[in-house]
């Protein structure tokens, strides 16, 4: 009975401890990337991409000879 207590209240303890440590490292990690310099080069990093992504669809949809003179 008394080992049955006892487990169970560890496991509580054990569950409380890693709820409260998960907690922290995801407010850590939340400010990490939401700081302003890790914000601007994620931005640019979308902004190439999309660019990228619009000169690749341009250059599928133009005529094989549209770009030779």
């Amino acid at each position: 009975m008394h080992i049955n207590l006892i487990n169970l209240a560890l496991s509580v303890v054990v569950q409380k401890s890693a709820e409260i440590v998960l907690e922290l490292l995801l407010k850590k990690l939340w400010q990490r990337v939401l700081r302003d310099e890790n914000l601007k080069r994620l931005s640019t990093a979308i902004k190439i991409k999309i660019l990228v992504l619009y000169l690749d669809w341009l250059l599928h949809k133009s005529e094989p000879g549209e770009w030779e003179e």
